[in-house]
């Protein structure tokens, strides 16, 4: 955790870049070299909150362990590691952790909301990456959720952009039918993924040569 903690430091000292744009494209990519596992899962996720929105309360405690299965298989195709459908629900051995984040997430931008709107739009923003340090840096909820903050917050503005642009790609996608939301999602869940990894992995001793070399060249 100390090793995380320093270089999460520099990145708040020194700054990042964010490439949007590059982002999208190696997601992309990323989606392409496995299309039909992607587009199953998603069908299935997407049902799967429609079904549990019916039941008071039950999305906090599907969603976000359920979306989590996407990075975990994103990560095994970028570390060139074998993967199953059934890796897309790895997240739920991560359910405590997971769901607590997005209950006190949920809570505070509620809370932010009601605030005149714009600081739930920053904590929505700056709590993007708070998922991601928890399934890869086994940080608490809270931990994860403020290393995500105080990450974000360096570059809040940029980071929004991207989050428009991926908005952007995903209206694309509702128009084409409606089913172009079944690409469209995991291409833009991805891009996320991608850029936490392009982000992280600029100071990090493993895998900053793995992102440099092999998503931006």
């Amino acid at each position: 955790m100390s090793n995380i903690k320093e270089k999460l430091a520099q990145l708040t000292t020194h700054g990042f870049e964010l490439r949007g744009q590059a982002y999208l494209r190696q997601a992309w990519d990323l989606f392409k070299r496995d299309p039909g596992v992607y587009i199953v899962f998603t069908v299935l996720f997407v049902s799967i909150l429609a079904a549990s929105s019916l039941i008071p309360m039950s999305q906090l405690l599907i969603a976000t362990p359920l979306a989590a299965g996407f990075y975990i298989v994103a990560k095994k195709q970028l570390m060139g590691e074998s993967y199953q459908f059934k890796d897309f629900f790895d997240g739920f051995q991560l359910f405590v952790p997971l769901v607590m984040a997005g209950v006190i997430t949920s809570i505070l931008v509620s809370i932010g909301i009601l605030c005149l709107l714009l600081p739930g739009i920053y904590l929505v923003v700056s709590y993007s990456y708070t998922n991601f340090f928890i399934l890869e840096h086994q940080m608490s909820p809270w931990q994860a959720m403020e290393a995500s903050r105080k990450l974000l917050t360096k570059q809040w503005w940029d980071f929004l952009a991207f989050g428009l642009l991926l908005g952007l790609v995903n209206f694309v996608g509702i128009l084409c039918l409606g089913v172009g939301i079944f690409v469209t999602i995991p291409v833009t869940i991805l891009a996320v993924y991608i850029s936490f990894r392009d982000v992280i992995g600029t100071v990090e001793e493993t895998g900053a040569d793995f992102v440099e070399e092999n998503l931006f060249n």
